[in-house]
């Protein structure tokens, strides 16, 4: 399709912040910006999606678990399927207890307080307060949106998931969703056993404001992925998928957002995906 010149005319009578208001809208139909939040963002698809693929018992991974959102959100998709064992990982001592008492009459749930890495060891958890959803493991600057992402600090542990799985004796992950505030590629890298071996079906991770601070870009997710033969999708509030068939430089946008990462061979039903 031929581009035509912008009309000079039309753009002079639009408010520049009116152009931004428009494109920031269009954009949250597309799941840029939608990220926070599973009853907004269009996550149920992905639960839908998980039902729709598996022929037997599920195993689910929630990793950075926080308060139990995202879990609880998937319990509740579930509540048919009685056969599924989630994993939750929570670094931090005080949201973990959080945690418990909110999932604590939820069954088939494994709570773990300590995070995933691509190595065993301790690091420091910055956050703004105490069971902050912005918990990261790297000191954010956030002072332009009047937070002090380093305010309260935390000393936790870490683990591999590939060691977990040994451990737990865990062979195959229906779902790996991990939401850990920029350092989603060290849990995937702790995980590349599981990946190279076709083990882990679905990788759903949040990308956002978050990966500026921790210098990763959707590139290193598309690489990624690519190599491994995973199809990349976004996650849209209209609860469907767009496939992201190859990666441009226009995906990145810092504004958060939720993708899943599929493998080939599972070929998901068009009710799910659109082709963008």
């Amino acid at each position: 399709m031929k581009l035509r010149a912008p009309n000079t005319l039309l753009n002079r009578l639009i408010p520049p912040r009116v152009t931004e208001y428009m494109i920031s809208q269009l954009e949250f139909g597309l799941g840029i910006g939608c990220g926070a939040g599973a009853s907004r963002s269009g996550e149920k698809v992905v639960f839908d999606a998980v039902k729709f693929a598996a022929s037997g018992p599920l195993t689910i991974f929630d990793v950075g678990a926080n308060q139990g959102q995202y879990a609880t959100a998937l319990l509740g998709s579930l509540k048919d399927h009685s056969d599924f064992q989630l994993h939750c990982f929570e670094p931090s001592g005080k949201t973990f207890k959080i945690l418990q008492e909110n999932l604590a009459e939820a069954s088939n749930v494994q709570l773990n307080n300590f995070g995933l890495a691509d190595q065993a060891k301790h690091s420091t958890l910055f956050m703004n307060e105490e069971g902050s959803g912005l918990a990261s493991l790297t000191e954010r600057k956030l002072d332009h949106i009047g937070i002090d992402h380093g305010k309260i600090s935390e000393e936790v542990e870490l683990r591999t998931l590939s060691d977990y799985c040994q451990e737990k004796q865990i062979e195959a992950i229906d779902l790996l969703k991990i939401d850990v505030e920029g350092h989603e590629l060290d849990v995937i890298n702790g995980a590349m056993p599981l990946l190279a071996n076709g083990a882990i079906t679905m990788v759903q991770f949040e990308f956002g404001g978050c990966n500026i601070d921790t210098r990763t870009y959707f590139q290193d997710f598309y690489l990624l992925f690519d190599s491994m033969d995973f199809e990349l999708y976004r996650v849209l509030p209209s609860r469907c998928l767009l496939r992201i068939p190859k990666y441009r430089e226009k995906h990145e946008k810092f504004r958060t957002m939720n993708y899943l990462a599929v493998r080939k061979d599972l070929q998901l039903s068009k009710r799910f995906s659109r082709t963008r």
